[in-house]
């Protein structure tokens, strides 16, 4: 805006353009770097004043900042996690598992690509492929 605006004004109204383009474009770029600057404060301000002190509240207590989970961790335990994540694979095995006896309401697809609603991935993967030659 600040070559911007003088160029454009010159070619529209001549002297008396480019000086007002001149005028228009400064004070839009100061303008621009302004409430740059003022937006860079706020940020900085946030991070300071809101963000620091749970920080280090959080850290004199001996939390850990987990970023997965995007959350303060407090007594953290080896044998905790790896008993959290054994429970975790467990559920999914039995919920992998139990959802090949769950029946299949709409089996259009199934159909469509000539395997059985309990076929596994691999039949899936196969019938998609045979279907996709044809086409």
């Amino acid at each position: 805006s600040f070559f911007g605006f003088p160029y454009l004004c010159f070619q529209k109204m001549g002297t008396k353009g480019a000086i007002l383009g001149g005028i228009f474009g400064s004070i839009t770029s100061t303008v621009v770097s302004v409430v740059s600057i003022a937006n860079a404060a706020h940020q900085l301000g946030s991070g300071l004043f809101l963000g620091l002190p749970e920080t280090l509240w959080a850290l004199s207590k001996g939390s850990f900042w987990d970023a997965t989970r995007r959350e303060w961790i407090q007594d953290y335990s080896l044998e905790a996690e790896e008993k959290e994540l054994f429970e975790l694979s467990q559920r999914q095995r039995s919920s992998s598992s139990s959802s090949s006896t769950t029946s299949v309401r709409n089996t259009e697809l199934y159909d469509l690509l000539g395997v059985s609603p309990d076929a596994t991935a691999k039949e899936i993967k196969k019938g998609y492929f045979q279907k996709a030659k044809v086409v």
